[in-house]
């Protein structure tokens, strides 16, 4: 028999299941994390401590399954969303991510309403701006923390790192992609027009794809740490709230999912 993994990248954790085709669940593991409040409304984390757990926690599932990691047939995720990671060229991380609860970047928020238009941008990513978000983000960066902006090759979501260091392969798929509010969600695709008017390199943003995809394959780098076999298929994956609206079955518009969500930090 064949089995998946997934993983959950979240905020005040990370779970990692391994389940049956028929979604039976054989095995579950956790660990938790903290939030970083260096200054006021500052929100970090850093993505080297996510990787850590994620690994710790991919052994203790297959272990718990009592299965050969060879009988993995695709790992794929879910992750908390608008939280912005940046890397070099080297594929390491520069600074801490600023995640979603995150609230330094109020003023980001007129600046690029003024630059755009609110409507204009409502109209293009089908959002409104918030504090958080991974261009409000960026765009905070870009004017404070210069030398780190100057460094980075690519930004991406939370779990589109931890499937960078299972594959090696930088990327970032649809549902978290229209997040970033600076993704052009009606045509599916980066919005030029959002990302030029505001200065920045649109190289910075990841090739896309669908959740559904195959994303690359676990590397023989991170087979030890996290008991993976080499070769092993790593599926893109998807932002956590449109996967709790997968599967709570909100697929029609007569349906509706609400989530009350409390930040402690």
């Amino acid at each position: 028999m064949s089995y998946f993994v997934g993983i959950d990248v979240g905020t005040s954790g990370v779970r990692t299941l391994i389940a049956q085709p028929d979604g039976k669940i054989l095995s579950v593991s956790s660990e938790s994390y903290s939030i970083s409040t260096i200054a006021k409304d500052f929100a970090e984390q850093s993505p080297e401590e996510w990787w850590k757990a994620t690994a710790r926690t991919i052994k203790d599932a297959i272990k718990k399954a009592m299965i050969k990691p060879s009988m993995i047939k695709a790992i794929s995720f879910s992750g908390q969303m608008h939280g912005m990671v940046i890397i070099d060229k080297d594929l390491n991380v520069i600074r801490p991510a600023i995640i979603w609860c995150d609230q330094r970047s109020k003023e980001q928020i007129n600046e690029i309403y003024e630059i755009i238009g609110k409507n204009k941008l409502r109209n293009i990513t089908l959002n409104s701006l918030s504090s958080g978000s991974l261009l409000t983000s960026l765009m905070w960066l870009k004017e404070n923390e210069e030398k780190s902006f100057n460094k980075i090759f690519k930004v991406m979501l939370p779990k589109d790192y931890i499937r960078m260091r299972l594959t090696g392969e930088v990327m970032s798929e649809y549902t978290d992609a229209s997040g970033t509010l600076a993704f052009d969600t009606k045509n599916i695709k980066w919005s030029d027009e959002i990302i030029e008017k505001l200065g920045i390199d649109s190289n910075l943003f990841p090739v896309c794809k669908s959740s559904y995809e195959c994303a690359g394959y676990v590397t023989s780098k991170v087979e030890e740490e996290t008991g993976l076999k080499t070769g092993t298929r790593v599926i893109a994956g998807c932002a956590d709230q449109p996967a709790q609206l997968l599967g709570n079955g909100v697929i029609k518009s007569d349906r509706v999912l609400i989530i009350i969500q409390e930040a402690r930090f």
